[in-house]
């Protein structure tokens, strides 16, 4: 209902004001208190149909992208029905509604301004070893960014969305505070972040409002092609404090020894991370010696 209500009132002749002096109270569940235990049962697929007829009476050609996502798969792949949709008709034509489009305009410095809709979408290949850079989601963020073969494209096949980046957040360096100040991973409120000179680089929640200067990033496709930290002017998009670069993967040397040397020790892989190899194969990213 809060979907429903709130985009009812915003497209067809209402406002959401805010009272002065009044306050909204929310109780969130503690496991310690007992006055706060559920009363009354949720059933999730009710939940989501409510959410699916929301986004189908009011998103319009936005539809199509809410129903994309996996957790709507019950009623666009398995068929679940999500019941009479005639009475949203009825109540768009009495009070003349206008379409989602209204609402995204009337809320730009959100949606467009921030990136969340952006002008297009893009891979960002390194050039030296064609890879292209991915997010590998943690258990909890931030992310890591590493790099892997490009998806789709000449290679064929599907591109992985964690694959897909565009510009997001706010330019605060900006009159208007337009956007682009950042680099943010597509269809998820994740971005580019960076702690200092020599630091991985990884996602963090998005701070759409360009308030985070760890993540300020500035793609120079037009001419460098590099990926600036901090960048000093992003309408010129000269330079910054720092660049993306690869950290290049060391090996030791070694030898092989006769059996009957009695090795005291052996090196093995530690964890599941790998690297390519110049042959094309792969190889652990990580090793640790152990005593025999």
């Amino acid at each position: 209902e809060n979907i429903d209500q709130s985009i009812r009132i915003w497209l067809c002749g209402g406002r959401i004001e805010v009272a002065e002096g009044a306050y909204i109270a929310h109780m969130w569940r503690d496991a310690k208190n007992p006055k706060t235990t559920l009363k009354y049962p949720i059933p999730t697929r009710d939940v989501m149909r409510n959410k699916a007829r929301a986004s189908k009476a009011w998103f319009g050609e936005f539809t199509e992208k809410v129903f994309s996502f996996p957790e709507y798969e019950a009623f666009t792949k398995h068929g679940e029905p999500l019941g009479d949709m005639s009475n949203f008709d009825r109540l768009k034509d009495k009070l003349q509604c206008k379409p989602f489009t209204h609402y995204l305009q009337r809320f730009s410095y959100v949606y467009f301004d921030s990136g969340l809709i952006p002008e297009d979408i893009f891979q960002i290949r390194e050039k030296k070893t064609g890879l292209c850079l991915e997010r590998i989601q943690e258990q909890q963020q931030p992310h890591n960014v590493i790099l892997m073969p490009c998806g789709g494209g000449e290679g064929g096949g599907t591109t992985p969305e964690l694959q897909i980046w565009h510009r997001g957040n706010r330019d605060p360096s900006r009159k208007g505070k337009p956007c682009c100040s950042g680099i943010m991973n597509w269809n998820f409120l994740q971005c580019f972040d960076a702690v200092s000179i020599g630091s991985k680089l990884r996602t963090f929640d998005c701070e759409i409002q360009g308030g985070s200067i760890n993540q300020h990033f500035t793609l120079d496709d037009a001419h460098t092609g590099q990926l600036f930290w901090r960048h000093h002017d992003a309408s010129k998009r000269k330079g910054g404090d720092g660049c993306l670069d690869v950290v290049q993967v060391k090996s030791a040397d070694s030898q092989f020894v006769d059996l009957d040397s009695h090795c005291s020790s052996t090196v093995e892989p530690e964890g599941t991370e790998t690297v390519r190899s110049s042959g094309g194969g792969t190889a652990p990213a990580h090793f640790r010696v152990r005593s025999t």
